[in-house]
């Protein structure tokens, strides 16, 4: 692209220095370099030569941009993939935060730290996205509502422990109360005005990490300076099938 971009603009030059030479070699064409010397004044084709190459990089970036959207959706989305499969959970959260994006860039800066060497899992990956956009989502919503000013921070991050993986969404918010603390994970308990929660999406997250994948999901922080909630899942023996699966 970059040798692209160079060829094109010193075409462009070539072609302005020889319009130059054959006028100074023929006088009927002396009118029309003066017709380009003054269209080259009013349109300062020189800034536009040098803004070429920004702007074909930037519309590169753009394209990449949303490939990176449209990759991450059709990941997420998993259409039709009811059952449990060999899952990058690494890959999943990446993904869950190209496609939630417009919930966070306005709030908050998010920092990841994904351990490289974390083992695939074996799990219902699309029930998995939906836990991480919650969570995401609830971390933007907290400093939203705190009152802090933006950009707040969001912090995300994976590392393998004592036979699970864990994975832990952290935010700058207010944090959780610790006398809600038992009760935010209950169906129709928010602590959200009236109009902006349901009280399900807590609910929904538990239901999918315990009573589906057998692991635990908890909150802690501190109050005042945020929350952290934590999910951690079984790294299960897999079966042949689900090896099957892994190498695919």
């Amino acid at each position: 692209m970059e040798s692209g971009i160079q060829s094109l603009c010193a075409a462009v030059k070539t072609g302005r220095e020889l319009a130059k030479a054959v006028a100074d070699k023929s006088p009927d064409l002396s009118d029309c370099l003066e017709r380009l010397e003054q269209a080259e004044q009013i349109n300062d084709f020189d800034l536009i030569l040098e803004d070429i190459p920004k702007a074909l990089a930037d519309s590169r970036e753009g394209i990449a941009h949303i490939s990176r959207i449209v990759t991450s959706m059709k990941e997420f989305s998993h259409p039709g993939v009811t059952s449990k499969t060999v899952t990058d959970i690494n890959r999943a959260i990446e993904n869950t935060l190209v496609v939630s994006r417009n919930f966070w860039k306005n709030v908050a800066n998010v920092e990841c730290s994904l351990a490289p060497d974390l083992p695939h899992v074996f799990c219902n990956s699309g029930e998995m996205n939906q836990v991480f956009i919650n969570l995401i989502m609830n971390a933007a919503q907290a400093i939203e509502m705190s009152g802090k000013g933006f950009p707040g921070q969001i912090s995300i991050s994976s590392r393998q422990d004592d036979g699970c993986i864990e994975i832990s969404v952290a935010d700058s918010g207010n944090g959780v109360p610790t006398a809600m603390r038992e009760k935010i994970f209950d169906p129709f308990f928010t602590t959200k005005p009236v109009g902006k929660g349901t009280g399900q999406g807590l609910a929904i997250c538990r239901d999918v990490v315990v009573v589906q994948h057998g692991g635990t999901l908890t909150v802690g922080g501190t109050e005042g300076e945020g929350a952290i909630f934590t999910v951690r899942l079984p790294i299960e023996e897999r079966n042949g099938d689900a090896k099957d699966n892994e190498g695919l």
